[in-house]
């Protein structure tokens, strides 16, 4: 398994989440925060949603000398525009929990996944992006896997 077949399999249960924005494959930076913040903006709407997913560790440990087990951790980071007045702390924690509970439906990652447990929500908060106020969060997805 490749850790491309994981992100595209991960970014393909986000995306089962109706309204859930944009999700980039791939952990996205730029030096310019308000430009950051554009690429998880809307084009239409231009509303503030999105999320993106990195891999933070992997590390294995040999069963054999010729099989390794891989532990993946993959970070999925999670932005909306923060809006009192319509209640997006509301909305966005709804949000994860309908991408919680997509993952709860799928946890072997249609079979890329050989040990599957829970995964945590790290991470709640809000962020400020140049001049945009955001809602944050950052949800841990372990990955374990046989390599040979």
């Amino acid at each position: 398994m490749s850790d491309e077949a994981i992100r595209f399999k991960i970014q393909e249960i986000i995306q089962r989440v109706p309204g859930c924005g944009i999700v980039h494959e791939y952990g996205r930076w730029c030096s310019d925060w308000s430009k950051f913040i554009l690429l998880f903006q809307d084009s239409i709407s231009k509303k503030i949603l999105g999320w993106e997913i990195t891999r933070q560790a992997a590390p294995g440990t040999y069963i054999s000398n010729c099989e390794e087990q891989v532990n993946h951790s993959y970070i999925i980071r999670g932005f909306m525009g923060l809006q009192d007045a319509d209640r997006t702390d509301i909305k966005f924690n709804a949000l994860i929990e309908l991408i919680r509970a997509e993952f709860r439906k799928d946890f072997t990652l249609g079979g890329l996944n050989e040990l599957p447990h829970g995964f945590d929500v790290r991470v709640i908060d809000e962020r400020s992006f140049g001049t945009v106020l955001c809602h944050h969060c950052e949800i841990v997805i372990p990955v374990q896997e046989v390599q040979s």
